[in-house]
């Protein structure tokens, strides 16, 4: 009978751990050593990929710092002319999420530039982005929506638009997260400080898991200087909601703004609201002729109907109101025979006519006066 010496079999036991645990060590030590080496650039490609995917195909940048739950990278340019540009991208992170399923916790952008143009017929256009104008297409949204982020933090972000009317620059903050249901919510302060566009704006909004969202900005001590007209001390809000099989998002709103000039139309105390679609809007307008409170505007657009009467309080609020505009354009006065002697009102209505169905491009128009006189 052949007896086993215990002493033997702990001696082995202890090699066997001992084996065990250098191999194990050994393991550990190496997959720390890979990502010591390899954790830069996995890391690097995992954020290149997920801005990518966002509609930033040419990310580049000077210096990373990567850890196994952080990341910083500095001097991050969005396209290769480097006209958008982030000076700082910091992110945590799960290694394994990051890596294999380009998940991010929390990502902070810092000190931003990002240069752009906007066109009439394209609308908004930034360097560096392959998506079109943001917000216009499904497949620009998809690309919004597919950076896996749970909360994204923007400090002192700063976009400078080339318009048909000038430059215009505009910065501020804000923040955008998931919500525990799955959908995202987003809030942003946005000012302008320049001769063109100077303004106060907080903006918040949120999106469902089903695809609803929802948008309102409110709007304070707004002023607008363009070459074709003038708006100043706008405030109010306007809000827009929208959704998968919804053509065009739903409008409501309201503003407020002191003086609106353009030309010979000169106004004041405006206000107006704004209800319906971007295609079949309902604006309510009331304000008074500059200079002369007695002569007011009212305007109606509903169902593709504009009516807009012009009254007077006395028999000469137009002529007076003419003589202040001519002056204020450094122009001439009307004629005398030209302006309607007792004038007490005039309406002015538009209706758009149905589109003939061999020619979808044309748009026509009826329109009528009514002319009152005292």
């Amino acid at each position: 009978m052949i007896r086993s010496d215990p002493t033997a079999q702990g001696v082995l036991s202890r090699r066997r751990l001992i084996l065990w645990g250098g191999s194990a060590g050994g393991a550990i030590l190496a997959l720390a050593l890979l990502w010591v080496l390899c954790g830069p650039f996995l890391a690097g490609a995992a954020f290149r990929a997920a801005l990518a995917r966002s509609g930033f195909p040419d990310v580049r940048f000077e210096r990373a710092s990567v850890g196994a739950s952080e990341a910083r990278f500095d001097k991050v340019a969005l396209d290769p002319e480097s006209f958008s540009t982030i000076e700082t991208i910091a992110a945590t992170y799960g290694l394994w999420d990051l890596i294999v399923h380009g998940r991010v916790k929390t990502l902070r952008l810092s000190n931003a530039v990002l240069t752009g143009e906007w066109e009439p017929d394209t609308g908004p256009r930034l360097a560096g982005w392959s998506g079109g104008a943001p917000g216009q297409t499904s497949s620009s949204r998809g690309k919004l929506n597919a950076l896996p982020v749970e909360s994204v933090t923007l400090e002192n972000i700063r976009v400078d638009m080339a318009t048909t009317e000038g430059g215009i620059t505009l910065q501020g903050n804000g923040s955008l997260s998931r919500t525990p249901d799955g959908g995202a919510a987003f809030q942003a302060a946005v000012e302008g400080k320049q001769y063109q566009l100077s303004l106060q704006t907080a903006l918040s909004g949120k999106r469902a898991p089903d695809g609803t969202w929802s948008v309102e900005a409110n709007i304070q001590n707004g002023r607008l200087n363009l070459d074709s007209c003038r708006l100043s001390r706008i405030d109010g809000w306007i809000s827009a909601t929208g959704g998968p099989g919804v053509p065009q998002p739903t409008l409501s709103g309201q503003l407020t703004a002191g003086k609106f000039v353009a030309g010979w139309l000169q106004m004041q105390s405006l206000s107006a609201s704004v209800d319906g679609t971007p295609n079949s809007p309902h604006v309510i307008l009331n304000a008074a002729a500059a200079g002369v409170p007695g002569l007011g505007i009212a305007a109606e657009l509903r169902d593709g109907t504009l009516v807009a009467t012009l009254s007077a309080q006395k028999p000469s609020d137009l002529r007076d109101y003419l003589m202040l505009a001519a002056k204020s354009l450094g122009r001439a006065p009307p004629p005398d025979r030209a302006i309607p002697k007792g004038f007490s009102a005039l309406t002015l209505t538009a209706r758009r006519e149905a589109t003939p169905a061999d020619q979808p491009t044309v748009r026509r128009y009826s329109l009528s006066l009514s002319l009152i006189h005292i």
